[in-house]
C-alpha cells in the first residue's frame, strides 16, 4: 500500500500539468485566430439551441472569416 501512494499522486500531478497545458494551448490558438481574422456568421443566421448537457447548436454555426490587413 505504501508504494501505490506515491504512484498515484505522481499521476494525479502529471494529469493536472497536462490538463493546464492543454487549456494553455488552446487559449493561445484562439487568441492567434482572433487577432489573424475577422469573424462573422453567415448574413441571416439564427441559432437554434438543441436542449444537451453543453450548449450545442441544432443548426450548426456557420462562420466566415476574412484575414485582417496587417
Amino acid at each position: 500500500m505504501s508504494l501505490l501512494l506515491p504512484l498515484l499522486l505522481e499521476s494525479v500531478l502529471i494529469e493536472a500539468v497536462g490538463e493546464g497545458l492543454a487549456m494553455l494551448e488552446m487559449s493561445l490558438t484562439l487568441a492567434t485566430l482572433f487577432k489573424r481574422y475577422d469573424l462573422s456568421f453567415k448574413p441571416g443566421f439564427e441559432m437554434v439551441f438543441q436542449p444537451s448537457f453543453t450548449l450545442c447548436s441544432r443548426n450548426g454555426l456557420p462562420v466566415y472569416a476574412k484575414l485582417r490587413k496587417q
